[in-house]
């Protein structure tokens, strides 16, 4: 629930945002946020030995600035974004905070497109003694895992258009994305993942066909909780082949 004012022109474009609080299924400050979510949120875990993470996000505010400059044939987005709230204990009743600043480049030249972006971001849970406070749980699609409180993200994406007319498919897209979320810790492994494919256009269906290789990414190895916390030494590339076809309508 929240309220936010957007800002379009020729040169400018500006967000700013408030966010009373995370998506909600549960209401009240006593109840953990629920997994039944596609949009990842801090939330609670049990680590076992009587260790459990639980914390809400309150009272977020957001803000971007975007500049758009260029030509027809090469076109430039330069930007900003913060973010800064509230994030509450369950068990202590005490407020922390979560914050986060990126800066972000968009390149069309044509049937190249070009994206970077770095993120620097800061978790500062108010746990119990005896909690850990360098992860922090974090979860959607029915099931949390472990981040690490404190990282840059770096990514990066390049891809190329490619018309075609065979039949009913009209272009084909390569892409190549890289990730490497740098965390902030003495015995935290860092995360990495690429992705390279093509996205098949044909009508309304969309199909990406494409092979994601990562270290310590939970969605690619076998570790699940900690692959974005503590992670695991040694750290070694593991590979999924993905087929993704969609309808849009």
């Amino acid at each position: 629930m929240g309220i936010k004012y957007l800002h379009r022109s020729d040169k400018w474009d500006i967000d700013l945002a408030f966010f009373k609080n995370a998506e909600e299924l549960r209401f009240g400050n006593k109840s953990d946020l629920s997994d039944s979510r596609y949009s990842y949120d801090i939330s609670s875990i049990d680590l076992g030995n009587g260790k459990i993470l639980r914390n809400k996000e309150t009272n977020q505010l957001n803000g971007k600035v975007l500049y758009k400059f260029g030509t027809e044939k090469m076109k430039h987005k330069l930007g900003f974004s913060a973010e800064y709230g509230g994030l509450y204990n369950l068990d202590t009743e005490n407020m922390g905070s979560h914050s986060a600043v990126a800066a972000h480049y968009q390149l069309d030249a044509g049937r190249v497109a070009l994206k970077l972006q770095a993120t620097n971001y800061n978790n500062n849970a108010s746990n119990p003694t005896g909690q850990p406070t360098d992860v922090i749980a974090m979860t959607a699609y029915g099931a949390p895992y472990l981040v690490a409180s404190k990282g840059i993200v770096y990514t990066i994406g390049v891809a190329y258009t490619l018309p075609v007319k065979w039949g009913v498919i009209s272009s084909l897209q390569f892409y190549n994305d890289f990730g490497l979320l740098d965390k902030s810790g003495a015995y935290l492994s860092n995360t990495l993942m690429n992705v390279a494919g093509v996205l098949v256009t044909a009508g309304q269906i969309y199909t990406y066909i494409d092979v994601a290789s990562g270290q310590n990414q939970p969605w690619l190895g076998e570790t699940w909780t900690d692959a974005l916390g503590n992670g695991h030494l040694p750290t070694v590339w593991e590979t999924r082949f993905n087929i993704n076809l969609g309808y849009y309508f």
